[in-house]
C-alpha cells in the first residue's frame, strides 16, 4: 500500500501543532485545566517497528504508540506524550533535535537510526575480515552529520604482539594525522575498558559496527547489570550473527547514555552527492579547497591539490581509494555527481 503524502500546507500545520504541544509541556505547571493537562516529557529508549518504549520524568519505562503524523522518530528523541487509560500511552510531539544519525540506503533512502547523539563509536576487530574496511565509511557518516567519531579496535586478546603492532601502525594515521581518538579494548581481559568508560561519561554515545566485532560483549562490560544477547562468529563464514535486533538506550553508571545499534553487514551510501562524500573526508576536503579550478574532478586537472599530494605521498592513498570506491557506488545507485 502506497504511503500517504502530505502537501506543504499540511506539513506546516503539523509542525505548528507540534511546536504548540512542546510549549504546553514546558509550561505545564502554569497551564489552565483542560484537555492538554496530561501532556508530559519523556525520553525514547527503545524502538522496534511499532513497539516504542519511553522513559518518563521518574525514569519509569512506558509502552507507547506514536501519532501517525509525527514522521520518523528514533531512540534518543525527547518527546511529548499523553497517558491513556484504556491502551498504550501516546507520543504526540517530538522535541527539536541537536543531532540526527541517519543510515543511508541505496534503495530505500535515508533511515533515521538515533537522535541527539554526541559521539559515534566505530567498533572494529580483526574478524570478521571486512570489519576494518568500513572505518572510512563510518567516519564519513559521522563527519557529514557533525557527530564526533571515535575508533575502537576490539578483541585485542585474539592477536599476538606482532599483529597488534601492525594494527596500531595502521590506525596511527587516524589518530596522529587525522586526530581521531582510538581505543584498544577486550571485554575478556578488560583491556582499555576503564579508558573507554571515562570517554563516555556525561555524553550520549552510540556504538556501531559490523556484526561480529563484539559490540554487545563490549557494552556488557560497560553495563554489567544489564543482560545482553551475545553471539559468536559463524565457523563457516567467520561473519557475525545479529544479536542486537533493536536500537536501545542504556544509562551508564558513571553518567551519560549509551545506545546499542543493530550490527549491519553492508553500509550503503546511495543517497549522497559528490560534495557530501568529499565533506566526509576532511583530509581531502581541505586539499580540494586549494585546487586551481572550482569544478575540479580531482582526477587529471592541472593544479589539482589532491593529485599533487598523492604524487608526493603527503596524503594517504588508502583513504583516497576508499573515497573513490564510495563515489563509484554513489554513481552506480543514485546517479549523483
Amino acid at each position: 500500500m502506497e504511503k500517504r503524502k502530505l502537501n506543504k500546507r499540511q506539513l506546516i500545520a503539523i509542525k505548528k501543532q507540534q511546536a504548540e504541544k512542546r510549549q504546553r509541556a514546558e509550561q505545564h505547571e502554569d497551564a489552565t485545566p483542560g484537555k492538554h493537562d496530561n501532556e508530559q516529557t519523556g525520553l525514547l529508549v527503545s524502538h522496534y517497528g511499532q513497539q516504542i518504549e519511553i522513559e518518563d520524568a521518574n525514569e519509569k519505562v512506558r509502552r507507547c504508540v506514536a501519532r501517525s503524523n509525527l514522521g520518523s522518530i528514533a531512540v534518543g528523541d525527547n518527546v511529548i506524550w499523553c497517558p491513556e487509560q484504556n491502551g498504550p500511552d501516546v507520543i504526540v510531539a517530538v522535541e527539536p533535535r541537536r543531532s540526527e544519525l541517519f543510515r543511508y540506503h541505496k534503495f530505500d533512502g535515508n533511515k533515521l537510526v538515533a537522535a541527539n547523539i554526541d559521539q559515534l563509536y566505530i567498533v572494529v576487530a580483526a574478524e570478521p575480515a571486512r570489519a576494518m574496511n568500513v572505518i572510512d565509511r563510518y567516519l564519513m557518516l559521522a563527519e557529514i552529520q557533525n557527530i564526533q567519531p571515535v575508533l575502537v579496535f576490539n578483541k585485542t586478546d585474539l592477536l599476538d604482539t606482532d599483529d597488534l603492532t601492525d594494527i596500531k601502525e595502521f590506525l596511527a594515521y587516524y589518530s596522529d594525522t587525522l586526530g581521531y581518538r582510538v581505543f584498544y579494548t577486550s571485554s575478556k581481559t578488560a583491556t582499555g575498558i576503564a579508558q573507554l568508560t571515562s570517554s563516555l561519561t556525561d555524553k550520549t554515545s552510540i556504538f556501531v559496527g559490523l556484526s561480529g566485532v563484539g559490540k554487545s560483549s563490549l557494552i556488557q562490560s560497560l553495563l554489567p547489570n544489564e543482560s545482553l544477547a551475545i553471539g559468536e562468529l559463524s565457523e563457516r563464514s567467520r561473519e557475525g550473527n545479529h544479536t542486537t535486533t533493536t536500537a536501545k538506550l542504556f544509562h551508564l553508571p558513571e553518567g551519560g547514555n549509551l545506545i546499542d545499534c543493530p550490527g549491519i553487514r553492508e553500509l550503503a551510501v546511495g543517497k549522497l552527492s559528490f560534495n557530501e562524500v568529499l565533506q566526509g573526508f576532511p583530509d581531502f576536503a581541505n586539499l580540494a579547497n586549494e585546487c586551481q579550478f572550482r569544478d575540479c574532478s580531482h582526477s587529471h586537472e592541472p593544479g589539482c591539490a589532491i593529485q599533487v599530494a598523492l604524487n608526493n605521498q603527503s596524503c594517504n592513498p588508502d583513504r583516497w581509494a576508499s573515497l573513490q570506491n564510495i563515489l563509484a557506488e554513489v554513481d552506480t545507485f543514485s546517479g549523483m555527481k
